[in-house]
C-alpha cells in the first residue's frame, strides 16, 4: 500500500511538471514575439531580442530537463493511473 501511495505522489508531481511546462512554453513564445515586434517597430537595427530569447530559453530548457529527468489544473484519476503505469513499465 505504501509503495502505491509513493507511486501515486510521484505520478501527480510528474503531471504537474508537464502541465507547468506547457504554460512556460506559451509564455516563452508570447514574450519573444512581443520583443521581436518591438525590435521590428523601432528600426530593425542590432537584433537585441536574441538576448531575451537566450535568457528565456535557458529557463525553458531547464524545465524540459527537469521533466525528462524524473502540469496546472485538475488531475484526474485517469491521469494518475496512466502516469503510474508509465512508471511501472520502466
Amino acid at each position: 500500500m505504501a509503495a502505491e501511495d509513493a507511486g501515486r505522489k510521484q505520478a501527480i508531481r510528474n503531471i504537474k511538471r508537464r502541465r507547468g511546462l506547457v504554460s512556460h512554453a506559451v509564455s516563452f513564445i508570447v514574450i519573444n514575439i512581443i520583443m521581436i515586434v518591438i525590435w521590428y517597430a523601432t528600426g530593425r537595427g542590432y537584433f537585441w531580442p536574441a538576448w531575451v530569447i537566450l535568457a528565456t530559453g535557458i529557463g525553458l530548457v531547464f524545465d524540459l530537463w527537469n521533466i525528462n529527468r524524473r502540469g496546472s489544473g485538475e488531475i484526474s484519476e485517469e491521469d494518475i493511473r496512466r502516469e503510474m503505469d508509465k512508471s511501472a513499465a520502466k
